[in-house]
């Protein structure tokens, strides 16, 4: 709970610096906008760290294991390919954003591949019944 109300007051401080700096020189808006997407990104991976190890630890046991890794694998890229498109976007660059969360998918397909080619020989086992 203090961690989320320590980021809030963080967003809104950045956020009133963000339109002070508008105000008084524009041309520090997108340093400073950067500098604070740098800096939300390292605070939310600091908090996730913890789920993330006691998720593996949880499953590290079981057969499930090699699946989570691979879900914990995907969600890191998508939500960093999702971060920084929004930073692209921010920057009046659309189109680059675009093509980063187009790679980002392709990437997470390409993690699952091993996931479901192993789904494909279970539907073979089951219909060679």
């Amino acid at each position: 709970m203090m961690d989320t109300l320590r980021l809030c007051a963080a967003g809104l401080a950045v956020t009133l610096l963000l339109v002070l700096l508008r105000q008084w020189n524009p041309a520090f808006e997108l340093p400073m906008k950067l500098s604070a997407a740098i800096l939300f990104v390292g605070l939310l991976a600091s908090l996730a760290r913890p789920l993330v190890s006691y998720v593996k630890e949880m499953m590290g046991a079981t057969a499930a294991a090699p699946y989570v890794e691979v879900l914990l694998r995907a969600l890191g890229v998508a939500v960093l390919t999702e971060t920084v498109g929004g930073i692209c976007r921010e920057c009046k660059e659309g189109a680059v954003a675009s093509y980063l969360e187009i790679a980002g998918r392709l990437e997470i397909l390409i993690l699952c591949l091993p996931l479901m080619e192993e789904i494909l020989e279970c539907v073979k086992g089951l219909l060679a019944l």
